[in-house]
């Protein structure tokens, strides 16, 4: 029976792969993660999860991963890079090197999820949200990278069954990306990139597992790609609004001209010469992301096809969100120090850098 094979989880450790590994474990699918050497991985054991030491960039490393698995959900990917090679290895090179292992060793693999980005499709053209029919256009290294993979996937549709997911921004528990904004607006300060006019789409982490889980068990055409958000888009200053709410902090706040935040920019590409890796909110990559006049798009074809919907409504979501933050001892200032006493807590979750 397939629910008795199990569905090896790649970037098992990060962010995204805690949500599609408890989903599957809630639904009681015997799981696999393909994890890093240093990799903390106790919290995946305490699910049951069967823990598979490996690094795509390792070929060899993958066979024993993918044999005897129902499917694979491809996560792992790099979200910055110090130049476009060091984007290109990981999400391209590396995808190849899982999708050759799944051909030789992956016999009766049912299907293969690949984790790609809206950053694929592009910033927004127009008023209305992008579908997948759109001629994708991306800006920047990150997009560029995950478009190839995506081709390099679809590529094999017809001798695999394969399936795209492109989120938007996805936010919830252990996510370490948009942290630094928490923490802004926890000790008072609301900073609003070009204004906070910019429109952003977002999907809660649970739902997107939800999705994504769920396109293993419904029926859909091999080469599918999917958009998925939790419905109409909102400004960058609603959003931040949101946040300040959820957390019940009065802030001040900041508006950042875009002519700021191209000499950051510029600022981040000087420092790279000298460190390969920079907080996200100085990465000149993401930087250029939240230039863009807008990330946006339209999931009527994952509603019609897999019949999913979000369950989550964005204040449900970032009240979980600033809950488990705080429980986990997270929201901290951003210089370091804690805000209360209370806060003062052991983190639920080791650190990790990974988002996927």
């Amino acid at each position: 029976m397939e629910s008795l094979r199990p569905v090896l989880v790649t970037g098992a450790s990060g962010f995204i792969g805690w949500h599609v590994v408890r989903e599957l474990r809630r639904l009681e699918r015997p799981v696999r993660a393909l994890v890093r050497a240093d990799s903390q991985v106790q919290q995946l054991r305490s699910l049951g999860v069967e823990i598979y030491v490996g690094d795509l960039l390792q070929a060899d490393s993958l066979a024993a991963a993918v044999k005897g698995c129902s499917a694979v959900v491809h996560l792992a990917g790099a979200m910055q890079g110090a130049d476009e090679e060091a984007y290109r290895r990981v999400n391209v090179d590396g995808t190849l090197n899982l999708l050759d292992a799944v051909a030789h060793h992956g016999r009766g693999l049912r299907r293969f999820i690949f984790a790609s980005s809206l950053a694929a499709v592009g910033p927004a053209r127009g008023s209305q949200p992008p579908d997948e029919s759109v001629e994708p256009r991306p800006v920047g290294p990150y997009g560029r990278t995950k478009l190839e993979a995506e081709a390099e996937v679809l590529e094999r549709r017809e001798r695999l069954p394969v399936t795209v997911f492109r989120p938007p921004i996805v936010y919830g528990p252990r996510d370490r990306s948009l942290l630094p904004y928490f923490q802004l607006i926890r000790a008072g300060l609301l900073l609003l990139p070009g204004g906070g006019e910019q429109l952003v789409a977002v999907v809660y982490a649970r739902d997107l597992a939800a999705a994504m889980v769920g396109a293993l068990e419904r029926d859909h055409p091999s080469g599918s790609v999917f958009h998925l958000c939790d419905g109409p888009a909102r400004r960058l200053r609603d959003l931040g609004e949101a946040i300040r709410l959820a957390q019940g902090t009065p802030s001040i706040t900041l508006r950042i001209p875009r002519d700021t935040m191209r000499w950051v920019q510029r600022a981040g590409r000087i420092a790279l010469r000298w460190t390969p890796e920079l907080p996200m909110w100085l990465h000149p990559d993401s930087l250029e992301m939240v230039l863009a006049a807008g990330w946006t798009c339209s999931d009527t074809l994952i509603r019609r096809t897999l019949g999913w919907e979000p369950k989550v409504t964005l204040l449900e979501g970032l009240a979980e969100t600033v809950d488990w933050y705080r429980e986990a001892g997270w929201l901290l200032r951003p210089w370091g120090g804690p805000l209360n006493r209370r806060e003062l807590r052991p983190s639920k979750a080791p650190p990790g850098s990974d988002r996927s």
